[in-house]
């Protein structure tokens, strides 16, 4: 799960068309059998991880 606290980072919706701040939950979930195949995955497609240290996996 992550939050997005503005709507407006899709291009396809113009700021004419949105009224107020407006944000979303995204939850995205895979067939990977192990936590580390879906990680790889979600990284392939340009998902940035951090570690616990807040340096990058």
């Amino acid at each position: 799960n992550m939050g997005i606290d503005e709507c407006l980072i899709f291009p396809e919706l113009g700021h004419d068309e949105v009224k107020g701040s407006r944000g979303m939950n995204v939850t995205m979930v895979t067939t990977s059998k192990t936590d580390e195949g879906a990680v790889e995955l979600l990284r392939m497609l340009g998902m940035p991880f951090r570690d616990e240290e807040g340096g990058q996996l």
